[in-house]
């Protein structure tokens, strides 16, 4: 196997914007994954990502010697492997935080960059399986897209949902038909996998529209300066 940045292309799976390491690329594609609920990558170089030139836009060396200590030294990025993306918009990272493990995508390093995330490798196979909810049902999950549903608006209007509770009952039952019928997807009441993905999608959205940039947890943050900590130099726990 070649070294980090310096994959060949036998190596390396073509998606959208970019290539990434076969089982992680398998995982950026799968049914209902995150290709397919529209997340991509920044550019060209925001999956895999050379080591050198130092002179070439893009590379390893190039954003090493740009934006240190915030990119990983060349030749020990993760992106090098064909294991990390940037992320392009906001509203995917939150879409990565719902789904993205199911896909063996999370957030496990440079907490302090919102676009940042990793593939964690051996997570395949990606068969990921979805309890749908409908009327009748109740619990955690029903309050959460309940919130969710709560808080997204319609087009030049109010919310889908007046009040989030735990029950599926004809209220959100309404407010799930009324959602699925405003953005494309087959109108029958039930929080099936793609329209849970797509909730999820347009809550994010409009949570950056209107809140503006994700702000770090607490926990985040305390990750991030305990990285710091143990590894000054800067080469550790980035992109």
């Amino acid at each position: 196997m070649a070294s980090n940045g310096q994959l060949s292309p036998s190596e390396l799976t073509a998606i959208a914007g970019g290539s990434l390491q076969h089982e992680a690329a398998e995982g950026w594609k799968a049914p209902n994954g995150p290709e397919a609920n529209g997340l991509r990558p920044g550019g060209p170089n925001s999956s895999y990502r050379l080591k050198g030139p130092a002179s070439r836009y893009g590379t390893q060396e190039y954003f090493w010697n740009h934006q240190p200590p915030l990119a990983a030294y060349p030749g020990t990025s993760n992106h090098g492997w064909g294991l990390a993306i940037d992320l392009a918009e906001e509203w995917m990272r939150g879409w990565i935080d719902d789904h993205g493990r199911k896909f063996g995508w999370a957030k496990t390093e440079a907490f302090s960059e919102w676009w940042h995330v990793n593939f964690i490798p051996g997570s395949g196979p990606f068969k990921p399986t979805f309890v749908p909810l409908r009327v009748g049902d109740h619990g955690k999950r029903v309050l959460w897209y309940a919130k969710r549903l709560a808080f997204i608006h319609k087009p030049g209007g109010h919310a889908y949902l007046d009040k989030a509770g735990r029950k599926f009952d004809w209220a959100m039952q309404a407010a799930v038909i009324n959602f699925q019928k405003a953005h494309g997807l087959r109108a029958d009441a039930v929080i099936g996998e793609r329209t849970a993905h797509k909730i999820s999608e347009v809550f994010h959205r409009q949570y950056v529209a209107r809140n503006g940039k994700r702000k770090r947890s607490l926990k985040m943050a305390a990750r991030e300066t305990l990285a710091e900590l143990r590894d000054p130099g800067g080469k550790e726990g980035r992109e």
